[in-house]
């Protein structure tokens, strides 16, 4: 299971801190893009050259993506429930791996044309809620973003088939 580097950022700058900028991929939670489509495309062109980015920055229509992709990503998290535009010319003409944000409450639905699945996790899980990331990670490619370490046992989500695990350390 692979450990990957979250970091925030909001006006073009990180709010959590300097990023130590080792790892496969930096996830930049943009708090930005996320309450006011306002993402912090200066600071990805500047540190993409240090680090592959994987920006959540909840882009709402095809041309915030298009802006996200020439300032440096290489992954994008998308959320169905902010984007507004044809997700198919995504697809079919954005090379970039795309995957789709989730809450854990809606973590089951089939992936289809997803590179994999970004469920976020706030507050621990209930019992309900871990039986539906067991057997969506062993059905697709699941990262999990946790608010905080301790929320979910490491070991236990390499064992169910979780890819990998975005945190703020």
């Amino acid at each position: 299971m692979k450990i990957i580097q979250l970091a925030y950022a909001e006006n073009d700058k990180f709010i959590s801190g300097e990023p130590s900028f080792k790892g496969e991929f930096l996830y930049i939670m943009d708090i930005g893009g996320l309450l006011r489509n306002e993402p912090s495309l200066e600071l990805y062109q500047k540190i993409s050259p240090l680090i592959p980015l994987w920006i959540d920055s909840a882009p709402r229509k095809y041309e915030d993506v298009m802006d996200i992709v020439v300032a440096g990503a290489s992954k994008i998290t998308i959320r169905k429930e902010i984007f507004r535009d044809n997700l198919e010319s995504l697809f079919r003409e954005i090379e970039v791996d795309f995957y789709e944000g989730v809450d854990i409450k809606n973590c089951t639905e089939p992936i289809k044309r997803w590179k994999g699945r970004v469920v976020y996790i706030s507050e621990e899980p209930s019992f309900e809620e871990k039986e539906k990331l067991a057997f969506t990670a062993s059905k697709f490619p699941i990262y999990v973003v946790l608010k905080e370490r301790n929320l979910v046992d490491l070991e236990w989500m390499k064992e169910i088939g979780v890819e990998g695990v975005i945190l703020h350390e």
